[in-house]
């Protein structure tokens, strides 16, 4: 009995390959809005958007792939302030910042042997850690006021995955893999916070209502080693 389990648990285990690699990997989302009822004539609202290229390293197990990325990129607080009488826009941003980050992914993938192409739908989840931010021109930021957090990490995002995949062989061992996945991002604390502060600025009421995460996309090119 303990031969044939012994058999049962080696032929699963060889159905498990193992591959590991690095690329590049592109990452753009938005990530919620708020709203504020100005003491006037006009209404602002302000969307978080956030763009992330950099590389990534991935180790997988056949049906499962986790990465680890380090991502430059911006968070933009795209503004716009709208009549309440007529319905007329003007903009009203409240800036950009430089970030770094770091990413975290874990996929479930189902994969499908064609020729020398492996394809794979994609089901997971992920989280980006906005290690620091600054300005373009690199003047401090002033943290904790209007519709800013109180630090860069309140950006930080997490968010479920679903795409596909290939795998293109160039030999049995090396192989060049190309995702790309859609993907809804829950809100960042720093929405939440700015509707949670009052404003110190005259003539502005307090924020009313915010919108809970985003709609975006990610784009991995990268090239794996089979063990």
């Amino acid at each position: 009995m303990s031969v044939l389990a012994a058999l049962v648990a080696g032929g699963a285990f060889a159905q498990v390959r193992f591959s590991a690699g690095g690329g590049y990997i592109h990452s753009g989302r938005n990530t919620g809005a708020a709203t504020r009822e100005e003491v006037g004539a006009y209404e602002k609202t302000v969307n978080y958007q956030k763009t992330s290229p950099g590389g990534f390293l991935f180790l997988d197990a056949t049906y499962a792939e986790l990465s680890l990325g380090l991502m430059s990129g911006s968070v933009a607080l795209s503004g716009v302030e709208t009549a309440k009488a007529t319905g007329a826009k003007i903009d009203a941003s409240e800036g950009s910042f430089n970030t770094l980050s770091m990413d975290i992914g874990l996929l479930g993938r189902y994969p499908i042997q064609v020729a020398k192409i492996t394809v794979f739908p994609l089901l997971g989840a992920g989280y980006n850690s906005v290690l620091s931010a600054k300005k373009p021109s690199g003047a401090d930021i002033k943290w904790g006021k209007g519709f800013l957090p109180d630090g860069a990490g309140d950006f930080g995002t997490f968010r479920i995955m679903l795409g596909a995949g290939a795998d293109f062989d160039v030999t049995d061992r090396v192989f060049v893999r190309a995702k790309y996945l859609v993907h809804y991002s829950l809100a960042p604390k720093a929405i939440a916070k700015a509707a949670e502060r009052e404003p110190e600025y005259a003539g502005y009421g307090r924020i009313g209502r915010t919108k809970g995460g985003g709609i975006g996309s990610t784009y991995t090119f990268a090239v794996g080693y089979r063990f």
